[in-house]
């Protein structure tokens, strides 16, 4: 069994929220149960951000961490090669001609909505379009759905990166490494980009996931005989279970714990379950399917040319 697997299964809030099959999972989403798995106040889309990912082997991980993994088999990724990969992205893209009169903070999203490797982590402000991430591919793979609160600096969960020119972790900067990668802030977005808007989509980001004194990502008890604590994650692991630094919990608290840059809890999305809930999807208001989340935008100038061109003929005609 892979790691981030072995982790999410024994993370998961299924047991805890009497989630036995795809009739439970979707009442408790229509029901907002979401908001209920902590003891402080839970908006979804406010404070409370969603992720789905079709396999439950996947890490919850950024695409430029998980480019910088293959490559550096050899030994774990750090802050630096992040911030060295990036930067040199941005560059190669103001040289050929991408950005011009935006911030970086603008760049990073542009290029994260287009495909390109970023630290950003996408997220959906409703669970909805979420789980359809979870259940629209891998139809034989278990899926998870991500509950995840940004902490921020324990004052602010936003990052406005559209308002600054530099990206606030760049060299070092806003108060050291070490701030930095404790940190995850939601990253608002102020996109006309049809995709986006469809999936309900957000950011996250913050620096790469650290092991700092007081916190411990422990596989669940049941999966070894360490007792109900169970193994510590290797360190050189951690990042290949969440890249940002998430306190994932089964049970209720009475405040987040703020040594952690968010707190984050895992759904499995059974494979056996994916087929129903994306008819349900599908049947849902407004639907929630492979077209709506993905707005055929450059196949459809033709229908358009189509249509005025009919209009025209018909008006000429009478």
């Amino acid at each position: 069994m892979d790691l981030a697997d072995a982790f999410f299964r024994g993370r998961s809030i299924n047991a805890k929220w009497g989630i036995k099959n795809e009739d439970d999972l979707w009442k408790w989403i229509l029901e907002e149960g979401y908001c209920k798995v902590a003891n402080w106040h839970l908006e979804g889309g406010e404070n409370l951000f969603f992720r789905g990912q079709a396999n439950s082997g996947f890490g919850l991980t950024s695409s430029l961490y998980r480019k910088c993994r293959s490559l550096l088999e050899s030994r774990r990724v750090e802050e630096r090669d992040l911030e060295l990969a990036e930067s040199s992205i941005m560059c190669q893209m103001r040289k050929q001609g991408i950005g011009r009169r935006m911030t970086d903070g603008q760049l990073l999203m542009v290029l994260q909505h287009h495909g390109t490797p970023t630290r950003l982590l996408d997220v959906c402000g409703s669970p909805f379009e979420s789980l359809f991430f979870a259940v629209n591919d891998l139809h034989r793979k278990d899926g998870c759905l991500f509950l995840i609160h940004p902490h921020g600096d324990g004052q602010d969960n936003e990052l406005r990166l559209w308002e600054t020119e530099n990206l606030p972790w760049a060299g070092g900067k806003d108060g050291g490494v070490e701030k930095w990668t404790s940190a995850v802030y939601l990253t608002p977005h102020k996109s006309l980009d049809p995709r986006m808007h469809a999936q309900n989509g957000q950011f996250l980001v913050g620096g790469l996931s650290r092991v700092f004194p007081g916190q411990k990502m422990r596989l669940s008890g049941n999966l070894s005989a360490h007792g109900n604590g169970g193994p510590r994650v290797p360190v050189e692991n951690v990042p290949d279970i969440s890249s940002l630094n998430l306190n994932f919990l089964r049970s209720k608290i009475h405040r987040p714990n703020l040594s952690w840059g968010g707190t984050a809890w895992v759904l499995l999305v059974k494979a056996d379950w994916k087929e129903g809930l994306m008819a349900r999807l599908q049947a849902h208001e407004p639907e929630i399917s492979f077209d709506t989340m993905y707005p055929p935008l450059g196949e459809v100038s033709r229908l358009a040319d189509f249509i005025v061109d009919r209009i025209f003929m018909q008006n000429n005609n009478h």
